[in-house]
């Protein structure tokens, strides 16, 4: 994050007129000074994590994040070079979002996740007709963790296949041709195949099954030493990427 001058906002000395006022009203809560957030993230969220910056001479706490700014408590306006969780496309609290937002939380909440939804069934038909062709279904996920997760379970089930291809590098070697580097990852061992995570055996078993299964015997369903490969790829007429064969 790169600074970007002062504005009005600057905490009080310990001891100046209107300490005992809380400094900063956020409506559900509120602090003195950030010198009291830092504090309490020490003693009920992260200790370790909240020293470290301020050790490295970063005391930030963000009051406010407003398009590709960030607002320091203490007044201080930064540029956000990070920019993580997609504001890189949008900035922060983009108005158009908020708007959509707001205007929703007027009708929809959370929601259920068990019965057909308005707004997931508006947003999935959304989604697949901006979607490359052939694509026909939308599955939700809570974040990018779930999302890859669900991605490698689909793969395997549509696939009968275990082995994950994990890209490393693309290197274009002139147009229309590129070198891949790629890893074979998560290959099973002996016992993990006899005990496919996927089969309808494995999905018998309980917990506490599965778990004797790893723990006692090995069982290891997404182990197995990584291979590196490569393959040069041709893309054809029609923009399709094949395997190159001089």
């Amino acid at each position: 994050m790169i600074g970007e001058g002062e504005v009005a906002g600057v905490d009080e000395p310990d001891g100046a007129a209107g300490a005992a006022q809380p400094r900063f009203d956020y409506g559900a809560f509120s602090f003195a000074s950030k010198a009291e957030v830092l504090a309490k993230s020490k003693e009920y969220w992260n200790p370790d994590k909240t020293q470290f910056w301020v050790d490295s001479g970063i005391p930030l706490v963000i009051d406010r994040r407003e398009e590709y700014f960030i607002y320091d408590m203490s007044g201080k306006r930064l540029i956000d070079v990070h920019l993580n969780g997609g504001t890189y496309n949008l900035g922060h609290r983009n108005p158009e979002v908020v708007q959509a937002v707001t205007l929703a939380m007027q009708h929809f909440d959370i929601g259920n996740h068990h019965f057909p939804s308005l707004a997931r069934t508006a947003l999935a038909e959304a989604l697949i007709a901006s979607a490359p062709p052939g694509m026909s279904k939308v599955v939700y996920g809570s974040g990018g963790g779930e999302a890859i997760d669900i991605a490698l379970k689909t793969a395997r089930h549509a696939t009968q296949k275990r082995k994950i291809v994990s890209i490393d590098k693309i290197t274009m070697i002139k147009p229309h041709l590129a070198r891949v580097d790629y890893t074979w990852k998560w290959d099973a061992n002996r016992l993990g195949k006899e005990f496919d995570a996927s089969s309808d055996m494995v999905h018998t078993f309980n917990t506490w099954d599965r778990g004797t299964l790893i723990k006692d015997y090995g069982v290891d369903f997404y182990s197995g030493a990584p291979t590196k490969a490569s393959v040069v790829m041709a893309e054809t007429k029609d923009g399709v990427w094949k395997p190159y064969v001089e």
